[in-house]
């Protein structure tokens, strides 16, 4: 019974296909250029499957790259307010950041977990022994993953860390009396040599697929649409 509703619902061109009757091209190019038309008829057709991809897509591939550069010009520029015990070494490094703002914390976990600070950094008891000593020292920084200021400031934190590593590394080479560029053998430059057009041109072939694949699937969905819902009302 469906199958019989559904062939007596179908135009007469489809109902030659499904009885078997030889189909030859020019009934085949009448039926496509039948579709074309009828689709090309509605202006709302047209918009949404061509000039609607056109102006919407580079807007949004161009507009969202440069608001998420700008957003993270934003983060880069704020200062980021952390917790770290105070009377060590560490900490008078971190203070001459002006990006870094050490603030006072009763419950460095639970103000990390609010929002209040960004970033604690768990100092052990015997720093600064482990330290004279020349001995590894455990650091733990607690931060908020689900919070972009608190990923901001645990990156920045740990470059930080990092640079004092390697200021404590020289200043134990030069207390036996080594020179400092054993640490560094290379001076490392990294120099683009890509005009912009090329760079520019790059950029646009990484965009151009994935907004072509979309202009596919987006001028296809419509017609789709057009023929099941819009032919029922027809």
């Amino acid at each position: 019974m469906l199958q019989t509703y559904v062939y007596r619902k179908l135009r007469p061109e489809y109902q030659l296909i499904l009885n078997g009757e030889r189909m030859n091209f020019h009934i085949i190019k009448t039926i496509f250029f039948k579709e074309v038309k009828d689709t090309i008829r509605d202006s709302k057709t047209i918009v949404i499957m061509i000039l609607l991809p056109i102006v919407l897509y580079p807007l949004l591939a161009v507009g969202g790259g440069q608001i998420m550069i700008e957003q993270g010009k934003k983060i880069a520029a704020n200062i980021v307010s952390i917790y770290i015990d105070r009377d060590n070494v560490l900490y008078d490094f971190l203070k001459k950041d002006h990006k870094i703002r050490i603030l006072k914390s009763e419950n460095p976990k639970r103000d990390v977990k609010s929002g209040r600070i960004s970033a604690y950094i768990k100092i052990p008891p015997d720093f600064a022994a482990k330290l004279n000593n020349e001995k590894t020292i455990p650091l733990e920084i607690f931060y908020d993953q689900a919070s972009i200021n608190s990923l901001h400031a645990q990156a920045k934190i740990t470059e930080k860390i990092k640079n004092f590593n390697q200021e404590v590394i020289k200043g134990r080479i030069a207390k036996r009396g080594l020179n400092k560029e054993l640490l560094d053998p290379f001076d490392l430059t990294l120099t683009n040599i890509a005009p912009k057009e090329k760079i520019g041109g790059f950029y646009l072939g990484n965009i151009l697929p994935f907004l072509i694949i979309f202009m596919t699937i987006l001028g296809a969905f419509y017609p789709a649409i057009d023929q099941t819902a819009g032919e029922k009302e027809r």
